[in-house]
């Protein structure tokens, strides 16, 4: 393994190649070699001979074929791999500590980074175990600290990044014991100082950036995949680089708009919105089991955030804590707002047809206990409604919930149409009738000058589409002026009216006889 190990250090190393030949410090027994593009400045390059050296003192200057030369770096991967090196101290006139310079130097616990320092490279620091144990402080004139700069470096549970950063960049910090300490998270974000750091896996929702963030790192909201959304409560925007995620939107206040969209060349002006206000506000559900609360931030320059109670299935939302029954609930905020929703366990109302090939219901929901809720049936073609499983035949039916659970069964019987039409043809009524059962007859016809005599075929029982006639007998002649002899009495159809005649006398009335 160790094998493996030195070559994989070699093949890095190797990338780090000289610009001029190195040269070795005697006093100190460091190598050295000229810094990229000077003639006068060089940085630390790496040796073989430092493996098994417990400490260094980098001077700030050293000589070489009588030349002078200022040492302003420590080249990339210049330490890398001295697992047994403990200390180094480093000259004020160090700039830049590039890539890898100290990777995997686990025992290193003591170093100083002087003020001059810009620059901390890609992994300058990574795999520094016990890097923390005893404290080390950043310069003020540190501008970026690069990907993976402190990654893995166990005991390191506290730093303060000074205000010059401007760029931190993907996993600075990953695996470090800053991530150990609780007091680092706020809101599933890790925050070091005011420098953003990265929010956690779970994270879920909308995350409001705290107060003062003057960085957020490269990547830092990558590992979230439930975010929503983004909230900077300041105008001037901080350094953003490839910090967010472009999916969610970023919303800041009012008149910070073309701020916060020009940051890293504009990459983000499609997702920046405007908000007035950037009070908190939370949601909270009175039991996780029964459901959840959203929250939905304004998006436009008005402080009202909206509040949705979301019941998970077979419960209901019952009244937010404060007592208002609003669902979804508009918040004016005017300062940190928390609120609980309460959700009850609700009444299920459930519907079906005896045959989906017959019909179909509608009304299926959960309520509250004695809601009354209204249900219905449609019957496809072919096929008629006849009436609900327990008898009752309303159609649409209020149904009053009194139980956990209710089953309403809609039963279709197969349709007969039945048509009643007039002796020339005229349809005097149309019904549909289930099979097997008595059809309606209108109203008896009238006709003149004849007796409605009944209908031509029995509907008592209907087993196929049928059309049923009207049938009727000729009455006598028409008369006018009628006479009656003594004891005699006649009948007399007269619009639609039969009157009975007696007795010897004459009527002026003008009708049909009867026989």
């Amino acid at each position: 393994m160790k094998k493996i190990l030195f070559c994989m250090v070699t093949i890095v190393l190797c990338t780090f190649s000289a610009f001029a030949a190195a040269f070795i410090d005697p006093t100190s027994g460091l190598y050295f070699q000229l810094a990229e593009g000077s003639t006068t400045q060089v940085e630390v390059t790496y040796h073989s001979s430092y493996q098994g050296k417990t400490s260094f003192t980098v001077p700030s200057t050293v000589t070489n074929d009588g030349n002078t030369y200022s040492v302003v770096a420590i080249g990339g991967g210049a330490f890398a791999g001295c697992k047994d090196l403990e200390s180094v101290t480093l000259p004020n006139s160090i700039q830049r500590i590039w890539k890898a310079a100290f990777m995997n130097c686990e025992g290193l616990m003591n170093i100083n980074i002087p003020e001059g320092v810009t620059v901390l490279g890609n992994g300058a620091f990574k795999g520094c175990l016990r890097l923390g144990l005893i404290p080390i402080q950043l310069p003020n004139t540190l501008v970026s600290i690069d990907a993976n700069a402190f990654e893995n470096c166990l005991f390191l549970t506290s730093l303060t990044i000074p205000a010059s950063v401007q760029h931190i960049g993907e996993s600075a910090f990953k695996g470090s014991g800053i991530y150990d300490s609780s007091s680092n998270w706020q809101d599933n974000v890790l925050y070091i100082g005011n420098a953003l750091i990265c929010s956690s896996p779970s994270f879920y929702g909308d995350c409001t950036v705290k107060a003062g963030t003057q960085v957020v790192a490269d990547a830092a909201f990558t590992g979230s995949s439930n975010l929503y959304s983004v909230y900077f409560p300041f105008a001037e925007p901080p350094y953003l680089g490839n910090a967010i995620v472009k999916s969610a939107d970023i919303y800041v206040p009012c008149g910070a708009e073309e701020a916060y969209k020009a940051v890293n060349d504009g990459e983000y002006k499609n997702v920046v919105k405007t908000v007035s206000s950037f009070f908190n506000v939370q949601g909270r559900s009175g039991d996780a089991t029964m459901g959840t609360v959203r929250v939905r931030k304004s998006s436009s320059c008005v402080n009202v955030d909206t509040l949705v109670a979301v019941p998970f299935n077979g419960y209901l939302f019952k009244q937010w804590k404060d007592g208002v029954t609003d669902n979804p609930r508009a918040v004016v905020l005017t300062q940190d707002t928390t609120l609980t929703a309460e959700f009850e366990k609700g009444t299920l109302l459930i519907t079906k047809p005896n045959d989906a090939e017959r019909g179909t219901t509608s009304g299926d929901t959960t309520a509250h206990l004695n809601d009354v809720v209204t249900v219905s049936a449609t019957a496809k073609e072919g096929f008629i409604f006849k009436y609900w499983h327990d008898g009752v035949a309303d159609n649409p039916r209020n149904v009053t919930l009194a139980q956990d659970t209710t089953e309403l069964i809609a039963i279709f019987l197969v349709a007969h149409t039945v048509i009643f039409e007039d002796w020339d043809k005229t349809i005097l009524s149309k019904s549909i009738v289930a099979d097997g059962e008595a059809a309606t007859a209108p109203e008896n016809p009238i006709r003149d000058g004849y007796k409605f005599a009944g209908w031509n075929k029995d509907f008592r029982s209907v087993t196929a589409d049928m059309t049923v006639t009207a049938t009727y007998e000729a009455l006598g002649e028409s008369l006018e002026n009628v006479p009656v002899n003594a004891g005699e009495a006649r009948k007399l159809l007269r619009n639609g009216q039969i009157f009975i005649l007696r007795g010897e006398k004459e009527y002026t009335l003008t009708g049909q006889e009867m026989k």
